[in-house]
């Protein structure tokens, strides 16, 4: 998925060089050169951010199917203030051996997203072998959901206008 994502970039910022190029060569305006230049920046960081969206849905959606569901209890959050504060839970689940179970999210969750309390009862899937790896169902999914959705709202008309400025 890598060396695919990497491909199609590399194609798609060399196609858009090439394209401004050949218009600024044939006298294009210059206000539409630098503000095409600014939309592909802009898109190139978009599909970047499209691309740990869909990998962190791809992952979520893994533990998912694949994973084990089961009960727990959020017993804390650990707070994180990066730009904005960032809500960790601390999740504590009996496992299919009936042992118990306590890890902190490796995934954050916003002001927003937050909606649960302290002891407050979630469902959860983990992957057995490594019960760490869990997911909160179905907030992480559609957290996930909304990452992608973000970056291609972004994203996509960015690319669309950057190409019809050059092609223009």
């Amino acid at each position: 998925m890598k060396k695919t994502f990497l491909i199609i970039l590399i194609f798609y910022i060399s196609m858009i060089i090439f394209l401004q190029l050949r218009y600024f060569y044939y006298g294009g305006n210059q206000i539409n050169f630098w503000l095409s230049v600014f939309l592909v920046i802009l898109s190139v960081i978009s599909l970047h951010g499209m691309k740990s969206g869909l990998n962190h849905f791809i992952s979520v959606r893994y533990i998912f199917k694949n994973g084990v569901s089961a009960n727990a209890v959020i017993k804390d959050f650990n707070m994180e203030y990066y730009r904005t504060k960032t809500y960790y839970p601390v999740i504590q689940f009996c496992d299919t051996s009936k042992i118990k179970h306590k890890y902190q999210s490796k995934v954050g969750m916003s002001i927003v997203t937050r909606k649960y309390k302290k002891g407050s009862k979630v469902k959860i899937a983990y992957i057995e072998e490594q019960p760490d790896k869990f997911i909160i169902t179905p907030a992480y999914y559609y957290q996930s959901l909304m990452e992608i959705f973000m970056f291609s709202f972004i994203g996509i008309p960015s690319l669309i206008a950057s190409v019809i400025l050059v092609i223009r």
